[in-house]
């Protein structure tokens, strides 16, 4: 996936749906949309399969 289209669903998948209070609360919300967009949302662009299941499935 182009990182342009990483950045662009971060954005708008959790980046402007949040307020943080501090640097800690969006360092731990953003560990948990990274494990949540790598290991559990399906990506169209892979065939509806998570990164994670793709990289497994080249392995």
């Amino acid at each position: 996936m182009p990182m342009w289209r990483f950045n662009r669903t971060m954005r708008y998948d959790w980046l402007n749906q949040e307020l943080f209070d501090n640097l800690e609360q969006v360092r731990t919300q953003a560990e948990n949309w990274l494990y949540h967009y790598n290991h559990e949302r399906p990506n169209m662009g892979n065939g509806g399969f998570t990164p994670i299941q793709k990289l497994n499935q080249a392995a």
